[in-house]
């Protein structure tokens, strides 16, 4: 009984793929390392310029630091600023 209930919950789930896909989704994906962090900040500035913002920033080490600042409100300048205060 208790694995019927566990197989009828899992076939009728909603599936990512069952619904359409968003015609313009960005997503940003950033690595770790001191100089790409100083790297990301860069190209979140290109971003930026181009009016691209993405739906979506993932990453790890200095990257996840960076986006989720970026994600939190912080603008590619205000970071660009932040890295001379760095003590790396």
């Amino acid at each position: 009984m208790k694995m019927s209930l566990v197989n009828d919950r899992v076939l009728n789930r909603r599936r990512a793929w069952d619904e359409p896909p968003r015609p313009h989704a960005v997503g940003l994906v950033l690595g770790g390392g001191a100089a790409r962090g100083i790297a990301h900040v860069g190209a979140l500035q290109a971003l930026e310029e181009q009016e691209i913002f993405p739906d979506v920033i993932v990453g790890t080490s200095v990257g996840a630091l960076v986006g989720g600042l970026y994600a939190a409100g912080v603008s590619a300048a205000r970071l660009r600023a932040l890295i001379p205060t760095i003590s790396w």
